[in-house]
């Protein structure tokens, strides 16, 4: 079944998602709470096994994760993840990565909640399968929910954020309960890099859930300003990193966990500063003024090659190959 977003009831319109998370975080500000990322889990540790309980497990136990689909290199180990996370969002073009990256058998194992597209960016032989795998759902079968989205001011991250949002609303769940993951935001195209960073500084600044994105070599995610406390994974991340500065305000930046930490350094877009730093320790603290981007290079041995298509190389991805 296909439904409308611009006149579903079960679904809010950007607007009213964007103006309930500034009233959100108006309220974590009144409460004495500062909105940062300093408190949240790894991604990495969704790739346990024993995660694959929080897909069906109650609500609000544990911290759970969201998986957002965009069109770019995903991580070889996307499907741990899909598996493990609660609920999975995917947009148009991402869903025909999805089906090519699936064989016959998986197509109807890892399958997302929710399909957020104009209806236009899918395949015809893709929607008609995912179009069938949603008819059956109503008989008690898995098949995503597939809606139409025809705003065309709006990225597609910012299509899945809202989805996101609405469910973790529906369902009643606290910010810092959710991590949300995206997968296939860098290490594309330039122009789509940029929004979706400009998307996650907005998150980042006005919302107490965090964001973290994920390609095939980068890990990234954008700290606002306070005191952030950053659980490294060695395995699968690291030793290389780096902070960039990416807001129209000079960062005062200080480090500790880094191999050559920053005391009191200045990021600011424009100037030149230090881009490859390396982790030392298994925990780094950060501590800045105004929003940077923290990227780590995932671990060579996490870093397989997968079975999804190529794309291009880009400016993110260029941070990764200069770290390492």
């Amino acid at each position: 079944e296909i439904s409308h977003d611009i006149s579903s009831p079960e679904q809010c319109s950007a607007m009213t998602s964007e103006k309930m998370l500034r009233v959100e975080a108006h309220a974590l500000e009144k409460a004495g709470l500062q909105t940062s990322l300093a408190a949240t889990g790894n991604v990495f540790d969704y790739l346990d096994p024993s995660k694959s309980k929080f897909r069906l497990g109650p609500l609000g136990q544990d911290e759970l994760l969201a998986l957002i689909l965009l069109d770019g290199p995903w991580p070889p180990f996307f499907k741990t993840l899909m598996e493990n996370a609660r609920f999975v969002i995917c947009e148009g073009h991402a869903l025909n990565r999805l089906y090519d990256s699936l064989n016959a058998e998986e197509r109807t194992r890892f399958v997302p909640d929710i399909v957020k597209s104009d209806l236009f960016a899918p395949r015809h032989e893709v929607l008609k399968f995912y179009h069938d795998l949603s008819m059956r759902k109503k008989d008690g079968g898995a098949g995503p929910s597939i809606i139409e989205d025809l705003h065309q001011d709006r990225s597609s991250l910012r299509k899945c954020l809202n989805g996101v949002f609405n469910w973790r609303q529906n369902n009643g769940l606290s910010p810092s309960s959710l991590l949300t993951c995206v997968l296939g935001a860098v290490s594309s195209r330039l122009d789509r890099e940029l929004a979706c960073l400009s998307e996650a500084v907005a998150v980042a600044c006005t919302a107490a859930s965090p964001l973290v994105f994920v390609s095939h070599n980068t890990v990234a995610k954008v700290l606002p300003a306070g005191e952030h406390t950053l659980s490294i994974d060695s395995a699968h991340e690291g030793p290389q990193c780096a902070l960039l500065p990416i807001s129209d305000a000079a960062a005062t930046v200080s480090t500790a966990g880094l191999k050559h930490d920053l005391q009191g350094a200045t990021l600011a877009i424009g100037a030149r500063w230090r881009l490859c730093h390396e982790i030392a320790a298994s925990t780094v603290l950060v501590s800045t003024t105004a929003p940077v981007l923290w990227t780590t290079c995932i671990a060579p041995s996490a870093r397989h090659p997968g079975p999804t298509p190529q794309s291009p190389p880009s400016s993110l991805q260029g941070v990764a190959v200069a770290q390492g």
